[in-house]
């Protein structure tokens, strides 16, 4: 029996994302939840290099960024990317 898993491309799921998760209840007790585990690599010195593989729409990246570490980001879906630019770029 095989256990090997797939990623899967959420390019049709961006707006259900954005709207059912991100923008939710839900999203924001996720996003907290993550910003107190990371919270300790938030401040440390020299400024990390961070890879966010699966950014999504780049919430945690942005927030990484914005402290000073180097942040790369990959996603499968090319219009999670596309939103994560857009993060950046506001």
């Amino acid at each position: 029996m095989s256990f090997m898993k797939y990623d899967r491309n959420f390019d049709d799921l961006v707006e259900r994302f954005e709207q059912r998760i991100y923008e939710t209840a839900k999203g924001d007790w996720r996003l907290k939840l993550l910003r107190e585990d990371l919270a300790p690599f938030y401040r440390p010195e020299p400024p990390l290099t961070v890879w966010d593989t699966g950014c999504g729409l780049a919430q945690i990246s942005l927030e990484l960024a914005s402290k000073g570490h180097r942040t790369t980001l990959c996603d499968l879906s090319g219009k999670m990317l596309a939103r994560a630019r857009q993060q950046f770029g506001d």
